[in-house]
């Protein structure tokens, strides 16, 4: 309640012409409408951001009921109302991306846990075992000497 909604933007920073590289969902956990601060989207799939006036010149708005289910374009530009009122307006935000396509925040360094608590599998799905070279030194390392340096590094065992 009293949030100050989110700027325009879109999920997935790839833009291929004609090429769908990921999918939004938004699962409805409260009602969505205008003053609790609801998504509103523009309809064009486009690379470049629209101006703000081209943006509320077209812009949908979802109002939906609790329970409603959006899948969009994870390139269509989007942003959230403020919620005006006094409840809060809660999703569950899915994205769905090519696999090639790296998440864009660190969680492992986000949720800061000791990965050696966690089952191999979550590891991988959060991003403990994603250790992109940071430096052509390290690209060009053999890949077992490359981790061993970067989980030191990070000071993991």
């Amino acid at each position: 309640p009293g949030g100050s909604g989110r700027p325009i933007h879109v999920d997935t920073s790839i833009a291929v012409p004609d090429y769908l590289a990921g999918v939004g969902v938004l699962v409805l956990l409260d009602d969505f409408s205008v003053t609790s601060g609801a998504t509103r989207f523009h309809p064009v799939d486009r690379i470049e951001p629209p101006t703000s006036k081209e943006f509320e010149d077209a812009a949908l708005v979802l109002e939906a009921p609790a329970g409603s289910v959006c899948w969009f374009r994870g390139r269509l530009w989007h942003d959230a109302l403020p919620n005006l009122g006094d409840t809060w307006r809660r999703t569950i935000i899915l994205a769905f991306v090519r696999p090639w396509i790296r998440q864009r925040f660190d969680i492992a360094r986000m949720i800061g846990s000791k990965p050696e608590v966690l089952d191999e599998r979550v590891r991988q799905k959060l991003g403990f075992d994603l250790l992109p070279p940071g430096s052509h030194e390290e690209y060009y390392m053999p890949p077992n000497e490359r981790r061993s340096v970067l989980l030191k590094r990070a000071g993991w065992p």
